[in-house]
């Protein structure tokens, strides 16, 4: 039984045992205080077992190195991919990136998401493809991908390839 289901069922047993007449009366903020601290207990239950499964869910903070050849210095991107296969993307000059994942292997994945972008020329689709291996903790992935600008025609503009490393968001709890 996870942290948070043994709290609340200690919780309904203790309120039940007690009796309506003798139970002291609770006002909307212990409720409110009950309910953070199980969100909180589930929260981190879930942040530790994603992690230890070695799995893409979750959210990234994602060091993008283009090749050298690209004339593209490195950058930081955010990244959130979903339990049900839904990856975000979030670009400090290009904005927000929809796409999709999948499990390729033993903690091995592959993604594809699409954005915006502006080459002078107004807003152009773009397209990223990449592949991921998430480290032993479960909190680092690496791995290769290919972004491509596709002009209004469909045919592609530009195309640049490189590496991406990442490192998990966890849950930080005030002090």
């Amino acid at each position: 039984m996870n942290t948070a289901r043994r709290v609340f069922a200690g919780f309904i047993q203790s309120s039940s045992a007690s009796g309506a007449a003798t139970r002291p009366k609770r006002g909307p903020l212990l409720y409110a205080a009950t309910l953070c601290a199980l969100l909180f207990a589930a929260g981190a239950a879930s942040e530790s077992a994603v992690a230890a499964e070695r799995t893409l869910e979750g959210s990234w903070i994602v060091h993008v190195i283009p090749d050298p050849e690209t004339g593209i210095p490195p950058f930081v991107n955010l990244a959130s991919f979903t339990k049900d296969g839904r990856a975000f993307n979030s670009d400090p000059t290009e904005g927000a990136a929809l796409g999709e994942w999948i499990r390729i292997g033993d903690h091995k994945f592959a993604s594809t998401f699409m954005g915006f972008t502006n080459l002078g020329r107004g807003p152009l689709l773009n397209k990223v493809r990449a592949e991921a291996e998430v480290g032993p903790t479960g909190n680092t992935f690496e791995g290769p991908f290919i972004a491509e600008v596709f002009n209004e025609d469909g045919s592609v503009a530009l195309s640049i390839t490189g590496t991406g490393s990442g490192t998990r968001i966890v849950l930080e709890r005030l002090p």
